[in-house]
């Protein structure tokens, strides 16, 4: 939804001048957009799939605003004397590892699909069934359930 948002409120000098503290209020601001009009949601499932894609433009832009955060994480990190061997998150999984994840997963028989969609069976744990491939063959960000 940030990136989505970032066009209607985006600033490039708020962001160079503070680049975690612009984001978050774009995605504050987004967030109560998204209140006002479900079908953001929709744009942000687009620009989620363009990133998928491979768009170099969309990849671009999510790659500035990715190396700029981590960098400042980085320093407030090094301030805690904290160290990670990998700093990685969320949009570095790309839609061949999801694919070869899912291959893996069918073959424990621990998809479940839905309406097209798949989700890892956890059930006899007790617990939600993650949607990992949604309709329309995109993946989701994590946290999305059946």
């Amino acid at each position: 939804m940030v990136a989505v948002f970032y066009q209607k409120y985006g600033s490039e000098t708020a962001f160079n001048e503070d680049p975690l503290r612009h984001l978050y209020d774009v995605y504050v601001k987004a967030t109560k957009d998204v209140d006002v009009d479900p079908s953001v949601k929709v744009e942000a499932a687009r620009w989620f799939k363009r990133m998928e894609d491979g768009d170099e433009n969309v990849l671009q832009q999510w790659c500035n605003w990715s190396e700029t955060s981590l960098k400042r994480y980085k320093d407030a990190y090094d301030r805690l004397n904290i160290q990670f061997d990998v700093y990685t998150g969320e949009s570095k999984v790309t839609k061949a590892l999801v694919d070869k994840v899912l291959v893996q997963l069918e073959g424990a028989g621990l998809i479940l699909g839905r309406e097209g969609a798949k989700g890892i069976d956890l059930n006899k744990w007790g617990l939600k069934m993650p949607i990992v491939r949604k309709t329309g063959s995109s993946s989701l960000p994590s946290g999305t359930h059946f």
